[in-house]
């Protein structure tokens, strides 16, 4: 029998690793895996769960890193019988490392994203990596250029970290569509071309470089939108509709906020763009490539192990708003070539970044730190 798996995430903000969170403990529950969720707050990864009859186990702290909080996970652990712990995100997986090492249950620590490339690692983040590097049992790292970050910058054990790529659930995305009246929905004018952005909006994701790009393109492309889907974080995204407006584009750059139908959003993008200054691996490139929409990404993180530069997308320097509208226009002028770009890039991320993928990685995982 599979042992007792205890997910816990210190994040229910909408985002990629709570996405990851949420589909691998239904996909494990579907395979029988006996699987309790433990979440620090509230949110929007909490209500999905319940949406999806699984009620998770609300365990708050409101301290930067309570020290008495693994005694606490420690001890609900011990009361579910956990047998195994796997952990997501920086504070989830010390917390989780230090509940392991009280009850002596091995901890799988995965690591989404390390650092932000904009902002300095503080001593906290060594302290809690050199806890995970120490007492984890496996480290999963979501790509391989992490693992590399790992093992060679933060000195994690080679023998400790795992690749296992994000993968999707390619259902969701190939459901009927009628494209020209969810368009129309979302507020897009029928003449209008779109270049779109999924994910969270922080500075790290690099909306600012997107809006210097539209920009670039005002004078060529004026029927060219800006659409944005994801989180928003209120002062950072008034920052940007001030940058917009300072860049003459104010008209042309429409925030969606968060969208739970981004499988349907994604489908009426003329282009997607990602020009994030770090990244860890990306279900949003992922998904948008899979949707058969050409992308252009940032040669950060994953991106050049999800696409191959002129082949599946195009890949430009972080930060290049200047390369980042050229690529935009040469899709656009050449729609065969970016139809055939579409096609190869939907062959490859289907294949390879599979939610069965995932969910097999982890299962093969679960059962070597379990010793089946």
């Amino acid at each position: 029998m599979p042992g007792h798996v205890l997910l816990f995430s210190e994040s229910s903000e909408p985002g990629g690793a709570e996405t990851v969170v949420l589909e691998l403990a239904t996909g494990l529950l579907e395979a029988g895996w006996p699987v309790q969720v433990v979440l620090m707050k509230r949110g929007w990864l909490f209500d999905a769960f319940v949406e999806r009859s699984i009620t998770p186990h609300y365990l708050p702290s409101d301290r930067a890193f309570d020290l008495q909080f693994p005694l606490r996970l420690a001890r609900l652990s011990r009361r579910l019988n956990t047998q195994l712990i796997h952990s997501h995100l920086p504070d989830s997986n010390a917390y989780a490392c230090i509940a392991g090492a009280v009850t002596r249950v091995p901890v799988v620590a995965t690591y989404h994203a390390l650092s932000d490339a904009l902002r300095p690692v503080s001593r906290s983040e060594r302290v809690r990596r050199w806890i995970v590097k120490t007492l984890a049992r496996k480290v999963v790292a979501v790509s391989a250029d992490m693992q590399r970050e790992l093992v060679n910058r933060h000195h994690f054990p080679q023998n400790k970290v795992e690749v296992v790529y994000n993968g999707v659930d390619w259902r969701r995305f190939d459901t009927p569509l009628n494209r020209e009246q969810k368009r129309l929905d979302l507020g897009i004018p029928p003449q209008a071309t779109v270049v779109g952005m999924v994910g969270v909006v922080r500075q790290v994701k690099g909306h600012a470089i997107a809006i210097h790009a539209l920009a670039r393109l005002r004078a060529s492309l004026p029927n060219l939108l800006l659409l944005v889907a994801g989180h928003e974080h209120a002062e950072y995204k008034r920052e940007l509709q001030d940058l917009a407006r300072q860049q003459g584009v104010g008209d042309q750059v429409i925030f969606l906020g968060f969208r739970s139908d981004v499988a349907e959003v994604i489908r009426c993008m003329d282009v997607c763009v990602m020009p994030s200054w770090s990244e860890g691996h990306p279900l949003a490139t992922i998904e948008a490539m899979g949707s058969r929409v050409p992308v252009i990404a940032s040669d950060v993180g994953g991106h050049p192990e999800i696409i191959k530069d002129g082949v599946t997308g195009y890949l430009v320097p972080a930060g290049n708003d200047e390369l980042l509208a050229k690529r935009v226009q040469t899709l656009l002028a050449e729609p065969a070539e970016a139809h055939m770009l579409a096609e190869r890039a939907a062959q490859s991320v289907r294949e390879r970044f599979s939610h069965s993928r995932m969910l097999s990685a982890h299962e093969d995982l679960y059962r070597q730190c379990l010793g089946g």
